[in-house]
């Protein structure tokens, strides 16, 4: 783990040394000399960048601690691949895809995405000697660079520690190919206390395919001058940490919502998902005791059940009072579950209306190749006139259901009333 004091340390001495400059100028009774300038400069530069890598240390170290706490909570499904033989290892919860990645790779070095984005965005790999060798130094004719799953996985790791739907517990699934197929069931099979020397009459319950196939999402182009690029020692955190935040936004929307023509088909457009349709005006928990009822239905692990709905959703619920206008607590099903807000979920499905998804998002499953595309480019669109340089990353994945039954979607929410009034 960084030693994200001393990055704060460091950080602080040099806004020290940008204050006695400032203090030493106004000390003789004279503007700051343009050396002091250049030099207050490069230290917000470089303070600017501290900062960056303090946020993403605290990212990773975040992932760490829960890892650490919940380790024994969050077991990984470990399956084989009945074709080779070989483990097909998915990450839940707080697991780190990079940790066990990096293991398997077998490189035996502390290897950095950070290094590598600046080494790409700056051309000079003296400090990436390591992430170099293990990506190789070389261009496709685009500019891009096929980021190995051991430098990929550390933004992936960012990413799902941003996405709502893995927080609620969304499974990762490797992609070795194009295309994954995995066994799914959609109901329990039956049971039966048999007779001696009578045959079980129980039925047949038969096991469905789930085809992943993977699907390219892009990221970018991200734009920066080419002083920045090689000025700011930011720039690679920041591109970093805008990669991992907008492809957690866009994992989101696709899981939940689904994207139309080219992306996954989502959790509210996939057949065998629960529904509690035209609920109009939320005037009190009901919808979220008959939702819970539902999922008890199908017999789904009720301890591992979320639910998540959009940030206005979350302020109504909160502002709700009873009678003698007291806040009103939920009732004990809906307080035992999970909740999470997401912005991907918006106000004008079907014009005016809103929805809240709840189920066990262990059964969601993102398919995921664990290579990352970085290119770069000062050349494509009007890069090469403004003296610009361009960033995109691409990451191909798919989202499946493994047991649509165990979920429930809340539809057609167009108003608020609070129970007290």
């Amino acid at each position: 783990m960084k030693n994200i004091k001393l990055m704060r340390e460091n950080r602080a001495q040099l806004l020290a040394k940008a204050k006695n400059l400032v203090e030493k100028a106004e000390g003789e009774s004279r503007e700051l000399t343009s050396k002091e300038l250049e030099e207050l400069k490069q230290i917000r530069y470089e303070t600017e960048g501290r900062a960056a890598e303090i946020r993403t240390a605290e990212a990773e170290a975040d992932i760490e601690m829960h890892d650490a706490i919940n380790r024994e909570y969050h077991p990984a499904q470990r399956w084989i691949d009945p074709k080779t033989g070989k483990e097909v290892r998915t990450f839940a919860g707080p697991q780190r895809i990079s940790d066990y990645v990096s293991k398997q790779s077998g490189l035996g070095e502390d290897l950095s995405f950070g290094k590598a984005a600046r080494a790409i965005i700056t051309g000079d790999w003296s400090h990436a000697e390591a992430e170099g060798r293990a990506m190789g130094t070389t261009p496709n004719a685009d500019g891009g660079y096929l980021v190995p799953a051991p430098l990929a996985s550390q933004v992936i790791d960012l990413a799902r520690n941003l996405a709502v739907c893995t927080k609620a517990g969304a499974v990762i699934v490797p992609m070795s190919s194009k295309t994954l197929s995995l066994a799914a069931i959609d109901e329990d099979p039956t049971t039966e206390w048999k007779e001696e020397n009578i045959a079980a009459s129980g039925a047949t319950v038969a096991l469905r395919e789930i085809l992943f196939t993977a699907k390219t999402l892009f990221c970018g182009p991200i734009a920066m001058s080419m002083e920045l690029a090689q000025d700011a020692p930011n720039a690679a955190a920041t591109v970093e940490m805008a990669i991992a935040g907008a492809m957690a936004v866009a994992l989101d929307q696709a899981a939940l919502l689904g994207v139309s023509p080219n992306g996954p088909e989502g959790l509210i457009n996939t057949t065998g998902v629960q529904e509690i349709a035209d609920i109009g005006v939320m005037s009190n928990y009901a919808i979220f005791s008959e939702a819970y009822a539902d999922l008890q239905g199908t017999n789904t692990a009720m301890e591992k059940v979320s639910f998540i709905y959009n940030p206005v959703v979350s302020g109504e619920l909160d502002s709700w009072t009873d009678q003698v206008d007291q806040p009103l607590n939920g009732p004990p099903s809906f307080v035992s579950c999970a909740k999470y807000v997401t912005n991907q979920i918006g106000n004008d499905i079907n014009g005016d209306e809103t929805l809240i998804v709840a189920g066990d998002f262990s059964q969601l499953l993102i398919g995921m190749r664990l290579q990352l595309t970085i290119e770069s480019s000062n050349a494509a669109l009007d890069a090469w006139e403004k003296y610009q340089l361009l960033i995109r990353g691409a990451l191909r994945c798919d989202v499946q259901l493994a047991r649509p039954d165990q979920f429930v979607m809340l539809t057609g929410i167009n108003g608020y009333q609070s129970p007290g009034n």
